[in-house]
């Protein structure tokens, strides 16, 4: 009888601290919660959203900076000249926009030679290397050439409007080469037709 007392006693000892360390395991557990994963900041979801979507046009082989520096010939460079342009991302329809100017010269045989001006938009289309683009700008699309007795004895650069279709090569390492054509009109003393044109090299900064 004794025997079977003090053993109920053990059992009951047991149980009791049994239950009183799975009492303090649950209040430790409610006390100190598992830390739970970092709520992503809001850079790392714009990142995301670029890897997954449409790649920036500047982090494309080639989009060194926003900047394209170009000499060329043609309306687009003044007849001769050096033309600026700076690119504007993130426009619908359109890999990229280009707003530009230019500053140029022109000049004849007999006559001292003009300082020209340009500026325009060129709209790119296509891929890493090869692009369209579309060139719409104010530019001296023609020339007043003055005679007398049959002599060439100056030029007058006429400025209006042009709208070329023509296509760029970028290189990799920013270095690009562009050629346009298309038709323009003359907007100062009268509307006649003219052209405009370009061919030019450049790089982008």
């Amino acid at each position: 009888m004794l025997q079977k007392g003090i053993t109920f006693a053990i059992g009951a000892l047991v149980a009791s601290l049994f239950a009183s360390g799975n009492s303090a395991r649950a209040d430790t557990l409610h006390d100190n919660p598992a830390p739970s994963a970092p709520a992503p900041s809001p850079d790392a979801k714009k990142e995301g959203a670029s890897a997954s979507g449409k790649p920036n046009q500047r982090n494309l082989p080639g989009e060194r900076g926003d900047l394209g520096a170009s000499v060329g010939i043609g309306t687009s460079y003044g007849f001769v000249g050096l033309q600026l342009g700076w690119a504007l991302h993130h426009i619908p329809s359109v890999d990229h926009l280009e707003p530009y100017a230019c500053i140029g010269t022109v000049g004849g045989q007999y006559s001292k030679p003009y300082t020209t001006y340009c500026a325009g938009v060129i709209g790119f289309w296509g891929g890493h290397h090869h692009r369209a683009l579309l060139d719409f700008g104010f530019q001296p699309v023609a020339l007043y050439v003055l005679h007398l007795h049959g002599i060439e004895v100056g030029v007058r650069p006429a400025y209006g409007v042009s709208l070329q279709f023509g296509y760029e090569y970028l290189t990799a390492i920013g270095f690009f080469a562009r050629i346009g054509l298309g038709p323009g009109a003359t907007l100062i003393d009268g509307v006649h037709l003219g052209s405009g044109g370009q061919l030019g090299i450049g790089w982008r900064l």
